[in-house]
């Protein structure tokens, strides 16, 4: 199994921006990261703009990999309920992880979401999402 660090190169305690589509931004915080463990916590607001409301939120996310493919461990907790799941899939790529939960977090449809390292790029981490079929590109910053 390939290392975290090659895909999400901010390490244990980084404080990071969240900048997203449509200046809907937040902030976060890598809480671990070794080969095969990766949690971070992000905090975004509430968000109205042209009729779209997203309700704030504060996620964890962790990700213990064991291997390519299903049968990975996870966990989002999102706004203090946690939504373990045991058969987490993850496919990696030339500097790009893919993870798909195979729970869905009640009310949402979080579909995959990725990392990627963009061009070896040490304060940059591309994070990509794919929501209710919907595509959103948010970019990871360190300082």
């Amino acid at each position: 199994m390939r290392s975290w660090e090659e895909f999400f190169q901010f390490g244990k305690d980084t404080e990071f921006k969240v900048d997203g589509p449509l200046s809907y931004n937040g902030k976060g915080k890598v809480i671990e990261r070794t080969d095969t463990v990766l949690e971070i916590e992000v905090s975004m607001p509430k968000f109205d703009l042209l009729g779209f409301h997203i309700p704030e939120a504060e996620l964890v996310i962790r990700l213990d990999c064991v291997n390519e493919g299903s049968g990975n461990h996870g966990a989002i907790i999102h706004n203090g309920t946690e939504c373990p799941d045991s058969d987490v899939t993850i496919v990696s790529g030339p500097r790009k992880r893919t993870v798909s939960p195979s729970i869905k977090i009640p009310g949402y449809e979080l579909e995959s979401f990725s990392f990627k390292n963009e061009k070896n790029n040490e304060k940059e981490i591309d994070f990509d999402l794919v929501y209710n079929g919907r595509p959103f590109d948010f970019d990871l910053e360190k300082g």
